[in-house]
């Protein structure tokens, strides 16, 4: 019934707790077909495919049925990469709904790399929501209510998870009635489903490079020109809100190499989204054959830059052994004057270039000279100029990687 090949997302919970209503306001052309497969659009990452599974309710009313439950379900069970647990807010006995995890994990029932969301529903009974022109709010204090109510089911579910992935922004009390929350339910099935897309794509036998840098650099845009991909661009946004993992093969002169390329999330976007992604930047910066460091051209705020990079050093993450390239986007935009607003074609120019010189001598004796200062690899060699905008110099970015990969 469930597919290997695609993330697949399992909803559970007990009797009238809403999970149907919940799976048609989050997929409305689901028409209650169980399963049915998902092929949506997700931002920062593209087409997306997985499966939707709702199980038929937990009896939780003896024993044995509740035994009986969980042999009959395992088999989708143990393919789920996402558990949807549904529970609802007036729930008196949450301890029961909770144990049932350990028992599911004990029994070998669930895997361990299977992301956890607990989706309390029904609040709508327990808080005071408003309509306010099809926005729906509620106050203050009512806030503090849902705080303290998602705390108490984090606390006693937390306690039987075991080595399921779940903290407390996976747990989430929504109205689907009300139609209220359930965003945030979308998103955290989200990420769980792009984690183990990611998984799926990535090959631990390939070389891997990875591409860092701030949101607007270019990373994607690099990726799609080097490896002739399609993944969502926009300088304006930070589009790459999960890593991207792609498999491909990539040729320069007579020599094809199949590689693990990996976009990740933008560097020092805020304090949040750092915290958020630093899962992201150690499982797959670790892992790494090749990190290139990407920066623009048309910046000299290299503050945020330095802490990141600092910060990766103090965890172990970027070590004297990583093989690192500098990487300078946008050169052509160094060139921009009040005659030239966009720049100019720089097909005629070479790395040579005086303004290229001092631009390359700034971003790595004022910057990365101090970072890297023991790293005995690292240095103004490191430093690779291009455009991706005009395809220039990428060809000499492509041999920095190829000469990596060849040591």
């Amino acid at each position: 019934m469930c597919n290997y090949n695609i993330p697949n997302v399992v909803f559970i919970g007990a009797k009238d707790t809403g999970k149907s209503t919940t799976i048609n306001n989050l997929w409305e052309n689901s028409h209650n077909k169980q399963p049915f497969i998902v092929s949506e659009y997700i931002e920062g990452r593209g087409q997306v495919d997985y499966k939707v599974v709702e199980l038929p309710y937990i009896p939780f009313t003896l024993k044995e049925e509740t035994e009986n439950w969980q042999l009959s379900n395992k088999d989708i069970l143990k393919t789920a990469d996402v558990i949807v647990f549904v529970v609802t807010v007036s729930d008196i006995t949450i301890n029961r709904r909770a144990h049932l995890l350990s028992e599911l994990s004990s029994k070998g029932f669930v895997k361990d790399s299977a992301m956890f969301v607990l989706a309390i529903s029904g609040i709508e009974e327990y808080v005071n929501i408003k309509d306010l022109n099809n926005t729906y709010t509620i106050s203050l204090e009512d806030v503090s209510s849902l705080l303290y109510v998602r705390d108490l089911f984090f606390n006693e579910f937390s306690r039987y998870t075991g080595n399921l992935i779940f903290s407390i922004d996976k747990a989430i009390p929504y109205s689907y009635r009300a139609k209220w929350q359930l965003a945030n339910i979308k998103n955290a099935i989200v990420e769980g489903v792009i984690k183990r897309h990611n998984e799926i794509m990535f090959d631990e036998l390939l070389p891997t490079i990875v591409f860092i840098g701030k949101t607007g650099c270019g990373k994607s845009s690099t990726i799609n020109t080097l490896c002739g991909t399609d993944l969502p661009v926009d300088g304006a946004v930070a589009c790459t809100k999960f890593p991207i993992v792609i498999k491909k093969m990539i040729t320069i002169g007579d020599k094809t190499t199949e590689l693990n390329i990996v976009d990740l999330p933008g560097i020092a976007e805020s304090l949040e989204a750092n915290m958020l992604y630093e899962d992201y930047y150690a499982t797959y910066i670790r892992s790494a054959s090749v990190v290139v460091c990407l920066s623009q051209a048309n910046t000299r705020a290299y503050t945020q830059d330095e802490e990141f990079y600092k910060k990766m050093i103090e965890a172990g993450l970027i070590t004297k052994n990583t093989n690192l390239i500098l990487g300078i986007n946008k050169i052509d935009l160094l060139f921009k004057s009040e005659e030239n607003i966009s720049g100019i074609d720089i097909s005629t120019i070479t790395d040579k270039d005086p303004l290229i010189v001092d631009k390359i001598n700034d971003y790595y004796n004022n910057v990365f000279a101090n970072i890297f200062s023991d790293f005995e690899n690292v240095n103004i060699d490191s430093v690779v100029v291009y455009s991706n905008m005009q395809r220039w110099n990428l060809e000499t970015l492509k041999k920095h990687i190829f000469n990596f990969l060849n040591h």
